[in-house]
């Protein structure tokens, strides 16, 4: 499950097509603890943390943070989204 975003242009404007970061990690919230666990270990406070910094503290987001997390770790969420789905799926 890679993620991909649809952007559809309208009058010079990138209108992104996704649902935001935020809600995909409260999404894997919901799932069993356990699964969550094989998916994403040790790491899964540090992402809860994310969501709460980009939903609560949209005035105080680093953008360099924000922009290192993507470069670097987005890959590895991704990872854990399809362990996810690997699992309920398979």
């Amino acid at each position: 499950m890679a993620f991909s975003t649809p952007v559809a242009r309208r009058s010079g404007c990138a209108i992104a097509v996704a649902p935001s970061p935020a809600a995909v990690i409260e999404s894997v919230a919901m799932v069993d603890e356990s699964l969550r666990d094989r998916a994403f270990g040790s790491v899964w406070p540090a992402v809860w943390s994310v969501r709460n910094r980009i939903a609560h503290g949209y005035f105080h987001v680093d953008r360099t943070i924000i922009t290192a997390t993507v470069e670097n770790d987005l890959g590895e969420f991704e990872q854990g989204l399809d362990r996810i789905e690997a699992d309920l799926t398979g």
